[in-house]
């Protein structure tokens, strides 16, 4: 990266090892001089205007910012925005119960963070190798930090599907979810029935969705569990389409 191609200040913090998202991440915010912590992976594109938006809603009272997203499937030449079901949801218990059921905010560079909060929180858990956005979305709600949504689309993610013979991403994904729900054991024992089949359903098909772009048709088992849990039918469908071709169901998701 040249460094003279930016206008402002570019640090370039280089790990001599890898290790991982949460670490490095973590490692990037402590060299950061600002006061606000925005992320961005290197195969997505923030919008022209997203530091603009975001730099007028910054105020004392928002902690945690977070928006809509394009996703952008690259060889399927598909594309679609993130749902914003949950837009009125802030700091209150509501937010907390519905990432317990789901990850509703959406994953890190989706997230604008003040940074003192980041820090107070103890930044990305760096024992987990998956999921490690999801948790730390968990842990600032449970905390009670003041959550806001804006409906605007300001960043492309694009995902691009392979056949992969590795189940590693797999086995950290599963790995990371059991992780999360022991640590929060206690709150989840306080969910619903209908919310802990809901939690089991979302992990099974973000599994699924995983192991599609992966083009592995075990995503129909995946699919399958998520049905018996929740009886929703696109899941159903999503199965038998999967056994088809995986590809076919990221083009009509």
């Amino acid at each position: 990266m040249d460094e003279s191609d930016y206008s402002f200040k570019v640090i370039v913090v280089n790990n001599e090892i890898n290790k991982g998202p949460s670490a490095s991440r973590n490692i990037g915010v402590k060299n950061s001089n600002g006061s606000w912590i925005v992320f961005l992976d290197d195969d997505d594109e923030f919008t022209h205007d997203k530091l603009q938006i975001i730099s007028e809603i910054v105020q004392d009272e928002v902690d945690v910012i977070y928006h809509r997203a394009k996703i952008n499937l690259v060889n399927e030449n598909k594309s679609y925005i993130t749902s914003n079901n949950f837009h009125n949801l802030t700091f209150n218990d509501s937010l907390y119960h519905e990432l317990l059921t789901k990850n509703v905010v959406g994953g890190a560079p989706l997230c604008t963070v003040k940074k003192s909060v980041f820090t107070e929180v103890g930044g990305f858990d760096i024992n987990l190798h998956a999921m490690e956005d999801y948790e730390f979305a968990i842990r600032l709600a449970k905390n009670k930090f003041n959550f806001r949504f804006i409906e605007d689309v300001l960043i492309t993610c694009n995902y691009i599907s392979s056949k992969s013979s590795v189940s590693k991403h797999i086995d950290n994904n599963l790995t990371a979810l059991k992780s999360i729900e022991s640590k929060y054991i206690n709150d989840y024992n306080l969910l619903s029935k209908k919310k802990l089949l809901e939690h089991k359903a979302w992990c099974c098909s973000s599994i699924g969705y995983k192991q599609a772009l992966m083009l592995n048709r075990v995503s129909s088992l995946s699919y399958i569990k998520a049905f018996i849990y929740s009886r929703s039918v696109k899941f159903l469908i999503a199965s038998a389409v999967v056994l088809i071709s995986p590809k076919l169901l990221l083009k009509i998701r």
